[in-house]
């Protein structure tokens, strides 16, 4: 999709009443399952999309015949954006959201750096002892064994990354790397506005293990 169309079906989109991000958003993630979803037969993509559904809601909700009207489609999701209004974004920035919950500090993951362009911040709950460098985030993945880096501003895992040490080897998501290839990485997540934090990384709990063991998500059941 061109920067012409684009533009124009944003347009469009808003005089319908949607917000900037999603009448942005939002025909991104039709055009990309329409046509590069390749594991789900194009007939059922369309099927799907005429319906306001990306087709991976298909199996999701089991949408067969006109039980589609019983869930809130994609199209129609998008078009609440944003649900809580203004306070959204404070919901949106994960740097925010940190310093806006402080009295329940306890109960949120430690956030210990911001990366952006021009600089690497120290946090709240960062370690006295540790630098606002690359080296400083380094040495704290060596010291707390596993750190979560993700976008200030991201939604469904998008950009996320799990770096760890096993006592001998540093790792990005599970993949052994040397200190260059971290390096070059944390240099290359430093042309991203408006950057990406380093925090604690929430192990899940063993009986949501048992069920996926790669993410501390929330378990989301589907009625």
């Amino acid at each position: 999709m061109n920067k012409f169309t684009r533009k124009f079906i944003a347009y469009a989109l808003r005089k319908l009443g949607f917000s900037p991000y999603s009448a942005h958003e939002l025909p991104v993630r039709i055009i990309t399952d329409l046509f590069q979803n390749k594991n789900i037969p194009f007939a059922k993509r369309v099927w799907a999309l005429k319906r306001g559904f990306v087709s991976n809601k298909i199996s999701l909700y089991g949408l067969v015949g006109d039980n589609h009207k019983d869930y809130l489609s994609d199209v129609q999701f998008e078009w609440l954006h944003p649900i809580n209004g203004i306070y959204s974004q404070w919901i949106d920035d994960k740097l925010t959201y940190r310093y806006l919950l402080a009295p329940f500090a306890k109960f949120i993951p430690g956030y210990y750096y911001h990366i952006t362009k021009n600089e690497i911040s120290r946090l709240v709950d960062c370690p006295r002892d540790f630098s606002a460098s690359i080296d400083g985030i380094l040495e704290l993945t060596k010291e707390k064994q596993s750190l979560a880096c993700k976008p200030v501003i991201g939604t469904g895992g998008e950009g996320f990354s799990q770096f760890s040490y096993d006592g001998e080897n540093l790792l990005v998501n599970h993949n052994e790397v040397t200190k260059e290839e971290f390096v070059t990485m944390i240099n290359k997540l430093r042309q991203f506005e408006p950057g990406y934090l380093i925090s604690e990384y929430i192990h899940p709990r063993s009986y949501f293990s048992a069920i996926w063991s790669e993410t501390p998500n929330t378990l989301r059941i589907t009625l």
